[in-house]
């Protein structure tokens, strides 16, 4: 089977599932807790654990609650804490985002945050598929400096949204990464990649193995 290389991120709660991602060959893991809420900013000791426990970079989630993605004068404060507090920590890099209550790419607010987190690489996550218009959402995304976006093309299945990814990847021509995302399952993977062109995808540990062995690896 021929080998397809594209970037293996594994999304974890646990520093067991952090180890059995790096056991299994992922490239990246993204550390969080809560994911039956997408996803809120673990607690400094478990990425502190998460880190003594493997080699391969680990990007943590950064968002301060759960029920949306439109976020507060509050909340960009705990926002501007957790990456300062990441950025001490020694992550590889930062997974956030924020929208506003009209469905933008809440960039104004979300500038200061990516300038203070430099050089550290920084993802923005899934709030881009509730974004009202995914084209400018994509522009405002690569403005701001982020280096990567994880979306499904902003529908359940990142297979699903298999031309959708592949517009956005002609946008992005290279700017930044679109990461494909959203229960990407084995016996979809290969055409997804082939057909998307995506340079990474993003799955639950628990479908990790699988996707490997069908990727070729």
């Amino acid at each position: 089977m021929r080998r397809l290389d594209v970037l293996v991120e594994a999304c974890v709660e646990s520093v067991a599932e952090a180890e059995l991602a790096g056991r299994l060959g992922a490239d990246r893991i993204e550390l969080c807790v809560n994911l039956a809420e997408d996803g809120l900013t673990p607690p400094p000791e478990l990425v502190n654990a998460v880190l003594a426990a493997v080699k391969v970079p680990v990007r943590v989630l950064v968002r301060p609650q759960a029920g949306g993605f439109a976020y507060g004068e509050e909340d960009f404060k705990v926002l501007r804490t957790s990456v300062r507090a990441m950025l001490r920590l020694g992550v590889a890099g930062i997974v956030t985002g924020a929208l506003t209550p009209a469905g933008d790419v809440d960039a104004v607010r979300l500038a200061p945050l990516v300038v203070g987190a430099r050089p550290m690489p920084m993802t923005f996550h899934r709030a881009f598929d509730r974004a009202k218009y995914p084209g400018p959402a994509l522009e405002a995304v690569v403005a701001l400096g982020f280096d990567g976006v994880l979306t499904s093309g902003g529908v359940a299945t990142a297979f699903e949204g298999r031309h959708e990814l592949r517009d956005l990847v002609t946008q992005a021509a290279g700017r930044l990464q679109v990461i494909a995302a959203g229960k990407v399952e084995a016996g979809t993977v290969r055409q997804l990649v082939e057909e998307t062109d995506v340079t990474a995808i993003h799955l639950r540990v628990a479908r990790l193995e699988g996707v490997l062995r069908a990727l070729g690896r």
